[in-house]
């Protein structure tokens, strides 16, 4: 039982890992879509370029921390299920997607708290499949990792 659940933790992290790479959040204004972001963008940050009528505009969005850290979380917990066994590695990959899935909440947070900063201006933040993929894998890892870790050593499940 335990490797079917680590094998299905392996496949977790991977997914997560890919959902970096997918659109996790668009900022609009007055219902134009102003610039859309993946996680790998908000992890290393990026260059947005926005055309007018007669110019174009050059600003730079910093790397997000709370974007870097279940990034983070997630390669850590992929590699602890990759060369690690038994509970210990089940424990660090169930404090890894938990971890992770608390910092995508901790970013939802942060960038709608940003967009406050600008009164004048209505912008909206929308998260996209990308994100909402990413929380949830974090949260099937964590409860997967999780069962790991109460099963004991000869498949059955612990009754302390």
């Amino acid at each position: 039982m335990r490797a079917i659940l680590s094998k299905t933790s392996i496949s977790l992290f991977i997914l997560i890992f890919i959902c970096f790479f997918l659109p996790f959040t668009s900022v609009s204004c007055d219902n134009k879509e102003v610039i859309k972001l993946t996680g790998i963008q908000l992890v290393t940050g990026t260059e947005i370029k926005t055309k007018a009528f007669l110019y174009q505009e050059e600003r730079q969005v910093p790397p997000q921390r709370l974007a870097i850290m279940p990034f983070g979380l997630v390669v850590t917990g992929l590699i602890s299920g990759l060369v690690g066994k038994g509970k210990v590695s089940a424990g660090w990959q169930t404090l890894s997607s938990a971890g992770a899935a608390l910092s995508l909440f901790w970013l939802k947070a942060k960038l709608a708290n940003e967009v406050l900063k600008y009164p004048k201006m209505v912008f909206i933040v929308n998260y996209l499949p990308g994100y909402w993929l990413a929380l949830a894998l974090c949260i099937a890892a964590a409860v997967v990792n999780g069962m790991s870790l109460l099963i004991k050593d000869d498949g059955k499940p612990s009754r302390n």
